[in-house]
């Protein structure tokens, strides 16, 4: 005798009432915010494998000590793990443990000023504002005000309110050729703030061009000058003919300004990885957009 088959109604019914396997990362989320620290760490545990948000959390946890011990060691190999996979809190928290020495008792500014690097250049505040910071105070860099006004300024523009009263202290501390340097710096950003790279690093679009700007002035001749010597400096980098002076004048001031500037890209990843080779050289550097 042949079994019959229900009704479409029915069926659907039994689909209705079925259990709905939850997301294992959404779960692993929810108990985490909910405070159930122990489940939640044995979930993110069974994550971690290509997962750069599961590892960062993870490693939050076994930093904090929640769900279990704390381990310091494990949370910087989970920090390493998420931030290789380019998860930017894990590069800030890599930096920092370098930079407090969590690990060996004992600072490391080298690798703090590189996980630093990384994730400023991916637009995070506070690792921007500890740039300044190093700066400042010349941990693993010459001493450079310069620098660390930059820094602090970018930050502020990314909402870091103590590197906006670090601008007003480090301002005082300068000479008259490093405000003037200060000023026009201001004026780039501004020119700059038209566009978020970050948002634009893997939409390329054939009408925007970015660049590798790494100097600003107000006199071509010394705009000039000074694009010599990158040439010079950059002369295994780069072709000479790659390194150009453009002329632009800003909307609100209508001040003439003379930016050097290194190859032009159709992606700004690929201007922020030539600004980390230039850095490398000795040269500021800023990706923009032309």
């Amino acid at each position: 005798m042949m079994r019959p088959f229900l009704p479409v109604w029915a069926s659907l019914l039994m689909l209705l009432v079925l259990p709905v396997a939850a997301d294992p990362m959404q779960s692993a989320m929810q108990n985490y915010q909910q405070g159930k620290f122990q489940l939640a760490r044995e979930q993110f545990a069974k994550l971690i494998k290509n997962n750069s948000q599961a590892q960062y959390l993870l490693a939050q946890m076994f930093r904090l000590g929640q769900g279990g011990e704390a381990d310091i060691e494990q949370a910087f190999n989970l920090y390493q793990q998420a931030a290789d996979n380019g998860h930017i809190h894990a590069q800030r928290n890599i930096a920092t443990i370098h930079y407090y020495g969590k690990l060996n008792d004992k600072p490391d500014y080298d690798r703090a000023l590189q996980w630093f690097n990384k994730a400023a250049e991916n637009n995070d505040a506070w690792s921007q504002w500890y740039l300044a910071i190093m700066y400042q105070n010349g941990e693993g860099v010459d001493k450079d005000l310069l620098k660390a006004y930059q820094w602090a300024s970018i930050a502020a523009r990314n909402g870091h309110r103590e590197a906006l009263a670090m601008q007003s202290i480090v301002k005082q501390q300068m000479n008259l050729q490093q405000l003037h340097q200060a000023k026009l710096f201001l004026i780039m950003l501004d020119r700059a703030a038209t566009t978020n790279p970050v948002d634009e690093v893997e939409k390329p679009k054939t009408d925007k061009v970015y660049t590798a700007q790494v100097a600003v002035f107000r006199s071509s001749e010394n705009a000039q000058r000074y694009s010599e010597t990158v040439r010079q400096k950059l002369n295994a980098l780069v072709d000479a003919q790659m390194v150009s002076v453009r002329h632009s004048i800003t909307e609100n001031s209508k001040t003439s300004l003379y930016q050097v500037l290194v190859k032009r890209f159709d992606k700004i990843s690929d201007a922020v990885q030539l600004c980390r080779q230039i850095r490398k050289q000795g040269l500021d550097c800023f990706a923009t957009k032309l």
